[in-house]
This record gives structure tokens, C-alpha cells and sequence, in this order.
């Protein structure tokens, strides 16, 4: 077996494993794009846990601070970090939570605030930092996801901007010397001044550890893997079971149609036997009928030679003349044997054939028919048209097709004209000869028994 004839016989495995194939790629794919939306979900829940911190820091406990120094309970110029930075708080908040994350053996998920103009310089924004910014400012991003490798595998980097600049901030943010001395003293008077109200400025961002998100998609590949190898495997095992079914039923039908054919050659051996001898029948009295008026006139000569003989008066001339008659009716009776015996012996050679011929040979064979039925045969193909055949079959199929034309004409209406035209077309490819009559056509329930 060749590699086309493999290919072409295990097509359906070939195509089911394929599609196997590429059904589970799509799975592994579409199972690592869940691992990462699961992994956003959790980001953006993770950082509005610390929005909801720095919210309550800004707009509750330093709102408090700011009215225990109108009360003059602290000082005007009071200033602590831990009580009134949000981003000092959550930062601090974050490393809690990741020791607590240490203590039950899992990664850390740490965020970091990031400034172009950071009171403290860790917060420094990195390049990458400082061109997202400038993007959240001109709004040309809202944020930032992508997925990198960290000493803990791979993790998603999540970014988005902290909230505009508003009057709140620049108390703190814009002139040195209005913000709390506190502040002052702790950062001095140059980092994180001076900034515009309506600006962000500064970013949040994590790293969120994939890990745990890649362990259950890939839990989730395996279950579809598997269930789509039990589908596929069902589906062949089906499909086998299917095709020994056909098989089998395939092969009680060829039996079934072995048989059949079997008995139609039978049939039509029997048909072909009987239409043979039907033949012979007919040109049997188409030879009596042919050969009728010779006979009488080679008797008719011979008495009146015998007669003129006994009575003494036998004239040389009209001897001789009558002995040439005879001679001549006989050679006619002869030749028209010898046609008779080709139209039914006629060797099976492929011969180059004149189609015109041959239906003149056929017109000559039924002529006495076709005269006592008075049917007019008008033969209109072109004598140069030639093919290569066997003559014999044509002659039979030519007979048989003019002999049911008669039997039909014959059938009609007495006093109707009988004709039979012959035409043929001549093409490139084929040749093609058509018999025509007036006899009304084929009768509809005769159509399906024509082959």
C-alpha cells in the first residue's frame, strides 16, 4: 500500500485526529486566556480593597486630623505619615498582608506606588513608569496589563492611575510653605511640591502571581482533554462500527446486484436469441418474397423453351436469350443468398464503414416489406461520412430500429403518408444518426423499457 492509498483509506482517523488536534490547542489557549481574566478579577478586586483604604484615609481619617487641630487638640502644623499618607498606609497595609501570605507558604502580591515626583525616592517611577504616566495624563491609556516573569513564576503586572489632583492634595502638594511643618520636617521642602491641580500623579500597580490561576486552568485542559478524547473515541468507535454495517450491507448488495445482473444477461441472451430468430423469420420471407418473381419467370421461360422445343419451332436467338435469363436470375438468387449469409455470419473486424451504405443494405433486406406497406425510406446521409465499426451490429441495430419504425407505421392509419427519414450529424467527437417516422412517437409506458 502506497502512502496516497494509506491516506485515502484511514482519511476519517486521519481528519478525526487532526481535529483532535487542533480542537485541544484551541483549549489550551482558550484555558490560559481564563487563567489570565480569572487573574484580572482578582487585581481589580485586590486594588479596590486599597482604593477603599486610601479612600478612608483621605476623606475620613484625615478629615478627623484636620478638626482635632481646628479644636486645638493638635498642632497646626502636625504631620504623621502613619496617620494621614494614603500611600504610606497602604503601603505598610501590603506588607502585612504579604507576611501574613509568607505564613501560609503562598507568594507575595505586592503593589507600589510610583511618581515622576515622589516625596520618597523608592517610589521613584522607572522609565516604564514614567511613559505610562505621561499616557494616563493625555488619556491614551486607562491601563496597563501584561504578563512577566518574576523569581515566583509568571505574574500579571497590573497598572492604573491614582486619582486626579484636587484641592484636598494641594495642601500638601503645592507650596512648601503652606503644608503642615510636620510634613516639612520629615521629607523637607523639594520632593512632591509643586505639583498642578487636574495632573495624576502617580500610578499603582502589582504584581498579581499567576500560579494558583494556572493550576486550575490547566486542571480545567485536563477535564476537557479528556472528555474530548472519550467524545472522539466514542465517535470512532461508533464510526467502526458503523462502516462493518455498511460493509456488510455493501456486500449483500453487490451479491444481491451480482445476482441480478446475472439473471439480466440470461435475459437478455434469451431476448437477443428470440430477436435473432424473429429476424431469421423475417428475412426468411423476405427471400421467398424476393426470390418469388425470379422463380416464376425462370419456370415461365423454361415451360416456353420446353414447349417450343417439342413442337419443333425453337427459335436460336430467343433459345439463347432465354438460357441468359436464366442465367441472370439465377446469379440474382445467388447474390441475394450471399447477402443473407453476411447480414448473419459477418465477421467481428472493426472496418472503416459507410453509414449510408449500411442503411442501404438494411433498406435492401426489408425492401419487399417496406414496398407492400407503401412507406417512403428517405436516406439523407452524406455518402462521404465514414466510421469504424463493426458492421454486422450496426446492420442489426439499424434493422431493428427501422423494422419497429414500420411495425409502427403500419399500425396507423392506412390512408396517412408512411415515411422514415434518415439524417446524420457529423461532429468532432461523435457521429450521431437519427431515424425518424410518423408513427406518433414512443408511448410513454414503453420509455422505461428502453436501454
Amino acid at each position: 500500500m502506497n502512502k496516497n492509498d494509506f491516506i485515502f483509506k484511514n482519511r476519517v482517523y486521519i481528519f478525526s485526529f487532526l481535529l483532535f488536534i487542533l480542537l485541544n490547542i484551541s483549549f489550551f489557549y482558550l484555558t490560559r486566556y481564563y487563567s489570565f481574566h480569572k487573574a484580572e478579577e482578582k487585581v481589580e478586586d485586590f486594588l479596590l480593597n486599597v482604593k477603599a483604604l486610601r479612600n478612608f484615609v483621605s476623606h475620613g481619617q484625615k478629615n478627623e486630623i484636620y478638626s482635632l487641630k481646628e479644636q486645638n487638640i493638635l498642632e497646626k502644623g502636625f504631620f504623621s505619615p502613619v496617620l494621614m499618607s494614603s500611600t504610606y498606609i497602604s503601603a505598610r497595609v501590603n506588607e502585612e498582608y504579604n507576611e501574613l501570605l509568607k505564613n501560609i507558604n503562598r507568594p507575595p502580591i505586592k503593589i507600589r506606588f510610583s511618581s515622576i515626583n515622589p516625596r520618597n525616592p523608592n517610589n521613584k517611577a522607572s522609565d516604564l513608569e514614567a511613559d505610562l504616566l505621561k499616557k494616563f495624563n493625555k488619556k491614551e491609556l486607562s491601563v496597563y496589563k501584561e504578563v512577566v516573569k518574576t523569581e515566583y513564576g509568571d505574574a500579571l503586572y497590573y497598572a492604573v492611575p491614582t486619582k486626579i489632583t484636587t484641592d484636598a492634595c494641594m495642601r500638601c502638594h503645592s507650596d512648601p510653605k503652606i503644608a503642615p511643618t510636620g510634613l516639612i520636617e520629615i521629607y523637607g521642602n523639594k520632593a512632591g511640591f509643586y505639583e498642578h491641580k487636574g495632573d495624576i500623579r502617580a500610578m499603582l500597580s502589582t504584581l498579581y502571581p499567576m500560579e494558583a490561576e494556572y493550576k486550575d486552568s490547566a486542571m480545567l485542559f485536563l477535564i476537557l482533554l479528556c472528555s474530548s478524547f472519550i467524545i472522539f473515541s466514542l465517535i470512532i468507535i461508533f464510526f467502526n462500527k458503523y462502516t462493518k454495517i455498511l460493509h456488510k450491507n455493501n456486500s449483500l448488495l453487490k451479491e444481491r446486484i451480482d445476482l441480478e445482473v446475472s439473471n439480466n444477461k440470461e435475459k437478455d441472451l434469451l431476448i437477443l436469441q428470440q430477436s435473432k430468430m424473429a429476424s431469421m423469420g423475417e428475412m426468411i420471407e423476405n427471400i421467398t418474397h424476393q426470390w418469388k418473381q425470379p422463380l416464376s419467370a425462370m419456370m415461365t421461360q423454361s415451360t416456353g423453351t420446353l414447349l417450343q422445343k417439342e413442337l419443333g419451332i425453337v427459335d436460336e436467338k430467343a433459345y439463347v436469350k432465354t438460357l441468359e435469363n436464366v442465367v441472370s436470375n439465377v446469379n440474382y438468387l445467388s447474390t441475394t443468398i450471399y447477402f443473407f449469409k453476411e447480414f448473419f455470419t459477418g465477421e467481428r473486424e472493426k472496418k472503416v464503414l459507410q453509414p449510408k451504405i449500411l442503411i442501404e443494405k438494411v433498406c435492401n433486406v426489408i425492401i419487399s416489406s417496406i414496398k407492400r406497406h407503401s412507406i417512403q425510406i428517405e436516406n439523407n446521409i452524406d455518402a462521404s461520412i465514414k466510421i469504424k465499426s463493426y458492421e454486422n451490429e450496426l446492420i442489426q441495430v439499424f434493422l431493428n430500429i427501422i423494422n419497429n419504425a414500420k411495425d409502427a407505421l403500419v399500425e396507423q392509419d392506412n390512408a396517412k403518408t408512411r415515411y422514415i427519414i434518415i439524417d446524420a450529424t457529423d461532429t468532432e467527437d461523435y457521429l450521431e444518426i437519427s431515424i425518424k417516422d410518423n408513427a406518433g412517437g414512443i408511448k410513454e409506458e414503453y420509455l422505461k423499457k428502453i436501454f
